[in-house]
């Protein structure tokens, strides 16, 4: 399984064939062809190797969903370099954090990234992206003494949460999106889909898998929704003849509520959802509200996805079968037969990168702990929660250490616990002596508007005792 020549062979068969849509917000759109698309990588690929990105060198990419997004990971794999997707609104606490471990050769941004990397830039080259063109600032250091940490096969580095408190590079052979992409596509059980709405992402490995490879590689046309606001995405689903769109639950329940009466969405015939929990209930809400076949799957940054429903047999409340070439089983199942989830894959992530502490705790024997506890319902895997102390907001990891921790860092804070509750973070606090619940209540909050992303911040900061 080779990620670039896959890649590469399906856009030169597709030729003309439109690839990927950008609608612009005054009603404009951008079209790429796959002729278009191939263009640019080539071209992104000659930019970066002319300024010394080759083999290994460590790419941090800030850039939001786009055909360039796309166009900059394939020219980065091509070249052989390592690409790091990282959101353009992490906190600041979160950046540092990503950019002291992966301590990138190279920074690909946004021009909107610009003043949130500017401390980072010393050392590094630059990739300064504004209205399509490509400006370059910096010089690349030719001091590398990390890079053979890295195995061969590894395209991206991609980070996640584990319980830690800090973020984790998970390293990601290609071989796991072209796998990844093949189970994910199995799911539909051959049914040619020809346009998929894309608004999730692309930094998050499962947009990565499920909305940038599965239409590369299988011939779709991937629509980029700027908004996902129910009325925009409902538009874009009647102008474009949307047929199939990949989103996490808690987005699909929104658009199942707010669907407008009048629209046409005849054309939409797949669903396919991941990321967080889906009930029974749920599921049925959103099928019956949208009128789509609804496919729920189960997987992690480390490995995506382990299991997906298949059309025509999908089972409400179950992440569906085990994907091919991966095993699965449960550990220390007791009585109600859940047990933590433990996985083996060729293509599994390579380790976490400058953490060996953490990867070795992370597998057994070869098998690798999930840290999510699970169950089989005959050949059907059900989630049933989290082990590791995460859990998910808006389909998105939120690792709880992490949060208290930045809670911590105020000085009138002396302790800090939270926790999900019925779906939205909470925090309880203790205060030292002298200090004001309410004004330091909206201190923490302020803070953390900079230190942490939007979704990590909790809905409720509660004083539970006084130190």
């Amino acid at each position: 399984m080779d990620l670039v020549q896959d890649v590469f062979h399906s856009l030169k068969e597709r030729g003309d064939d439109p690839v990927c849509i950008e609608p612009h917000e005054d009603g404009g759109r951008t079209t790429w062809s796959a002729n278009e698309l191939l263009a640019r990588i080539y071209e992104l690929s000659a930019l970066f190797s002319r300024h010394g990105i080759g083999a290994k060198s460590r790419v941090a990419l800030l850039l939001d969903n786009s055909a360039d997004f796309i166009a900059t990971f394939m020219a980065l794999a091509a070249v052989g370099a390592v690409a790091a997707p990282v959101k353009v609104d992490s906190g600041s606490s979160e950046l540092e954090k990503i950019i002291s471990n992966l301590q990138p050769h190279a920074l690909v941004a946004e021009d909107r990234a610009l003043a949130r990397i500017e401390q980072f830039r010393d050392g590094r080259l630059l990739f300064h992206r504004k209205d399509r063109a490509i400006h370059v600032s910096g010089t690349l250091s030719q001091s590398d003494e990390t890079a053979g940490e890295i195995p061969d096969d590894v395209v991206s580095i991609n980070y996640t949460y584990r319980g830690y408190g800090y973020p984790l590079g998970a390293m990601i052979p290609g071989g796991q999106y072209v796998l990844g992409a093949d189970v994910f596509q199995q799911g539909m059980a051959g049914t040619q889909c020809r346009r998929m709405l894309v608004f999730l992402p692309m930094t998050h490995i499962f947009t990565l898998i499920g909305c940038v490879f599965v239409p590369l590689l299988y011939g779709m046309t991937t629509v980029l929704s700027p908004s996902v606001h129910p009325r925009r995405v409902f538009q874009l689903v009647e102008e474009y003849k949307i047929d199939f769109i990949t989103s996490v639950p808690e987005v699909l329940s929104l658009l199942a509520r707010f669907k407008p009466a009048h629209v046409d969405t005849s054309t939409l015939d797949i669903v396919a959802t991941g990321g967080s929990t889906l009930t029974a209930e749920a599921y049925t809400e959103i099928r019956n509200a949208l009128r789509v076949e609804l496919l729920h799957g189960y997987g992690l940054t480390e490995f995506t996805p382990v299991s997906r429903n298949i059309r025509h047999s999908a089972r409400p409340g179950t992440v569906g079968v085990v994907g091919r070439e991966l095993s699965v089983k449960l550990e220390a199942a007791d009585s109600s037969q859940e047990g933590e989830i433990l996985i083996q894959s060729p293509t599994m992530f390579r380790g976490y990168y400058r953490n060996p502490l953490e990867t070795r705790e992370a597998w057994t024997d070869g098998w690798f702990r999930t840290g999510d506890i699970g169950r089989f319902d005959d050949d059907h895997l059900v989630f049933v929660r989290e082990k590791k102390r995460t859990c998910k907001v808006n389909g998105i990891m939120v690792d709880l250490a992490e949060v208290e921790r930045a809670i911590e860092a105020h000085p009138g804070v002396h302790h800090a616990v939270t926790a999900l509750v019925d779906g939205s973070l909470q925090a309880d606090i203790a205060l030292h002596a002298g200090f004001e619940p309410a004004q330091t209540t909206s201190e923490i909050r302020n803070a953390l508007k900079d230190s942490i992303s939007s979704h990590k911040i909790p809905k409720s900061i509660n004083q539970t005792f006084r130190q």
